[in-house]
């Protein structure tokens, strides 16, 4: 038999692990774990960083076991999304699986159909700042005194005013060509 203590702190949590499946959450306090004949560990994260990086992501999400003051984002290949973390907007994630922590920060994720190529929001100036912008989003200005012809797989869609855009760079093909 092995006995060992795992000190949790008020800023962290601890993944249990039994012969490697996730089994649940250890919280703040002193907690004796107990491993007879069977493979058991405990991995102490901070929660300070809403961001949960772990080799075994995949395997906790897909558990089932809720885990209280976990937000778990699994994105397809048509959606993206925004992570807004305490009012200011901190990811745009791509497809893949992620997790974050929400005990000590105010964390809100949007998913979006990324199938609508064109991303039209009142907050667009603050998406285009954002050092993500540039590898989901392609950026079009539309000049004063011209317009834009929006064309979506070769198809025509809108016409533009003067202004900035965005659209997704995803499998579709996206197109404005500016018109004096």
């Amino acid at each position: 038999m092995f006995l060992r203590r795992y000190k949790i702190r008020k800023h962290e949590r601890g993944l249990k692990f039994v012969d490697g499946a996730f089994v649940g959450v250890l919280a703040e306090g002193t907690h004796w774990v107990l491993s007879f004949a069977r493979k058991v560990r405990v991995d102490v994260l901070s929660v300070r960083d809403p961001w949960i990086r772990h080799q075994d992501l995949d395997v906790i999400v897909k558990s089932n076991v809720e885990v209280e003051g976990m937000l778990a984002v699994d994105l397809a290949d048509d959606e993206r999304a925004f992570v807004w973390i305490d009012g200011r907007l901190d990811a745009i994630l791509q497809p893949g699986l992620f997790a974050l922590w929400t005990a000590f920060r105010k964390v809100i994720v949007e998913i979006v159909d990324a199938r609508e190529v064109r991303l039209d929001r009142g907050d667009l100036p603050t998406i285009l700042k954002h050092g993500d912008a540039a590898r989901t989003l392609e950026r079009v200005v539309v000049d004063a005194g011209h317009v834009g012809l929006f064309f979506r797989e070769g198809e025509f869609v809108a016409t533009l005013k003067p202004g900035t855009y965005a659209f997704w760079r995803f499998g579709v093909r996206a197109e404005v060509r500016h018109v004096d």
